[in-house]
């Protein structure tokens, strides 16, 4: 009102209803093909067990196909092979598992997700806009025995059952990165489970492994037999089938079943001794997934699949042994027990600095709302500064961009809302992962690694009133909360990547809800935005004002904070009581309806997020910070 503003709500042009939103579909690309019509592989793991074997098969059968060079995470140096070899097809037996095994991942966690998050989901996107059909060698390492699927019981996890094992961290982004997989629809995930070949002899192989320990748990498991059904995944690939398979042998056996097989068929005098899976969990850094999968949906594509234990027998033990296979464990050098993982803490790089000691920031979302008022505050106070030029997936033309900057700090304001709004989302699934997925760890990595403080502008719409924070309770949700919101496609992503985001030492992220400032003109203006709307909901919420707020990350930035910050003014405001400030002081005429949430939901392609944050961490560093009304 000082500034001389006028109503923003045309009264002679009516008031517009809330717009509804027709999902087109997602547009998929066209399978590929070559000019002779033949299929062409590229398989990317050349250095790996399983990327291995995969060539020689492809190379028995006198395919066309190719190793490829790049790293995962590189994604321009993909695309340049992808384009340059363009393959029909591409098997990726690449990741990250850890040596001496998984406890690696728990001391490496930034080297993890840039392999087995970032680089799956930058390989998953370039396939997907090609036309590629990609076959993914996955971990069925994601379950666990339950209530539901008790040990002993025969009752497998299925494909479409929810990963219930997060108890390491590789298995936390395996599970992760396959949700985000489903969505592509050139993709087809195996689930792997401790994977055996006839050749005992190669240290990766589970016989090999379990046959050095002193001592083995003994626990049923689901298991992979190579020999038998890697040539199974080639036929998968040529089939083009898509989606997820466990692929496992039928059934399952235990870790005593597997050595009576090695004893009675390699080696006669090997002994060896159980401990319990508590005394397990003694030497090892994290948990072990422990579980039987439903191979049902395999053995229909495949009849001709063996159950567990006759492959065990046929594939492993009688061909090992055929070879003219000698017993694997040296007695006159003992036998080994299992490694103590000790973890060293991970290396962080230490802070960012330019020549003269003073900060220089670099600004994504340069086209954005929050970006363009960022840079405003930054010139204002005469900041060394710059706009970022690529986007966010780009990562060789972003670390170019950091390299030659070299900023001391980064503010990101880029990502995909949606216009009109988040429900563009849901048919733009692709295109969102690849910015506020993938784009955003690529971020992270990039900066973690250089020392750069970073501050992400993330969103708190990733958490509902329930029954431990209810409507009006004035309980807000806390930032070590869990997210319990993700009825919109746009809210899952942001949540999923707030939870890798964690695991970054330099990173500070702030949920911002429901931005305002007082350009009320602005139609990316929450009271703009619901004003204009014939009717709308009444629910009390947190939300930001961007007016005194974005001043207050700029120091947050310069403090250096890290970790998670609800970037909210305390307390909650309705729609109604936005409205009436507006009546108030801005329009005396104007007019508004409610209509319930029911009734907003029949025009909404995804449920929205109502909730109230809980801003005490945020007014600590700044006692001035204003209540909602109030500011």
């Amino acid at each position: 009102a000082a500034n001389g503003g006028k109503p923003i709500v045309d009264r002679t042009k009516g008031i517009a209803a809330p717009p509804k939103v027709v999902l087109a579909p997602e547009v998929v690309a066209p399978p590929a093909v070559t000019s002779t019509g033949k299929n062409r592989y590229l398989v990317f793991g050349r250095t790996g067990w399983i990327g291995g074997i995969l060539g020689k098969l492809l190379e028995a059968e006198g395919a066309d196909w190719h190793y490829a060079t790049c790293r995962l995470q590189e994604r321009e140096k993909m695309e340049e092979e992808l384009d340059r070899i363009k393959p029909t097809h591409v098997l990726n037996a690449a990741g990250v598992t850890g040596r001496p095994n998984v406890d690696w991942c728990e001391s490496h966690k930034v080297e993890t997700i840039r392999t087995n998050v970032t680089g799956m989901l930058t390989l998953c996107d370039a396939c997907e806009t090609r036309g590629i059909h990609m076959t993914n060698f996955a971990t069925g390492c994601i379950f666990e025995y339950d209530a539901t699927h008790p040990m002993g019981s025969g009752i497998g996890f299925k494909e479409e059952d929810k990963p219930n094992f997060v108890g390491s961290f590789y298995s936390f982004t395996k599970a992760l990165v396959e949700s985000l997989m489903n969505n592509y629809k050139h993709v087809l995930t195996l689930r792997v489970r401790m994977p055996i070949t006839s050749d005992l002899a190669n240290p990766r192989n589970f016989v090999y492994k379990i046959a050095h320990y002193e001592k083995v748990v003994d626990v049923p498991n689901s298991m992979t037999i190579l020999d038998e059904m890697l040539p199974m995944s080639i036929e998968m690939a040529k089939r083009r089938l898509t989606g997820v398979y466990n692929f496992t042998n039928p059934g399952v056996i235990s870790h005593n079943e597997v050595l009576q097989m090695y004893k009675d068929i390699v080696d006669p005098n090997y002994t060896w001794q159980n401990f319990s899976l508590e005394e397990q969990a003694k030497i090892l850094a994290a948990p072990r997934s422990n579980n039987e999968m439903d191979a049902s949906k395999l053995k229909a594509e495949f009849p001709q699949l063996m159950d567990i234990k006759q492959s065990y027998m046929e594939n492993v033990f009688k061909r090992f042994a055929a070879n003219g296979g000698k017993p694997i464990v040296d007695r006159t050098k003992g036998i080994a027990a299992p490694p103590k993982v000790v973890l060293a803490p991970e290396v962080v790089a230490p802070p960012a600095v330019t020549s003269t000691g003073k900060n220089r920031y670099l600004v994504f979302g340069r086209t954005g709302w929050i970006g363009g008022i960022l840079g405003k505050l930054l010139e204002a106070e005469g900041a060394d500064w710059h706009y970022a030029t690529c986007r966010l997936q780009e990562r060789e033309k972003m670390e170019e961009e950091l390299d030659r900057i070299k900023p001391t700090h980064v503010l990101n304001a880029a990502g995909v809302t949606g216009r009109p709004n988040v429900d563009w989302c849901e048919s733009h699934k692709v295109e969102t992962i690849r910015t506020n997925v993938t784009g955003m760890l690529t971020l992270c990595d990039a900066c973690e690694t250089r020392g750069i403080h970073m501050t992400n502008f993330a969103t708190g719409c990733i958490f509902e009133y329930d029954a431990t924070h209810p409507m009006g309770s004035g309980i807000g949700f806390k930032e070590e909360d869990k997210p319990n919101f993700v009825g919109s496609f746009y809210s899952f992503t942001k949540a999923l990547v707030e939870s890798l985001m964690n695991n970054y030492k330099h990173v500070l992220t702030l949920r911002v809800r429901m931005p305002i400032t007082s350009d009320l003109a602005n139609p990316r203006n929450f009271v703009y935005k619901i004003a204009h709307y014939e009717k709308v909901v009444d629910v009390p919420n947190s939300m930001t004002i961007l007016d005194e707020m974005l001043p207050m990350s700029i120091e947050m930035a310069k403090r250096r904070l890290t970790g998670v910050y609800n970037f909210t003014n305390p307390g909650v405001i309705s729609h109604n009581e936005v409205l009436q400030m507006y009546k108030d002081i801005v329009d005396p005429n104007y007019t508004w309806q409610n209509f319930s949430l029911e009734e907003q939901a029949k025009i909404l392609a995804a449920p929205r997020s109502n909730n109230e944050m809980d801003a005490s961490k945020l007014k600590a560093e700044f006692p001035e910070l204003m209540d909602i009304k109030q500011s």
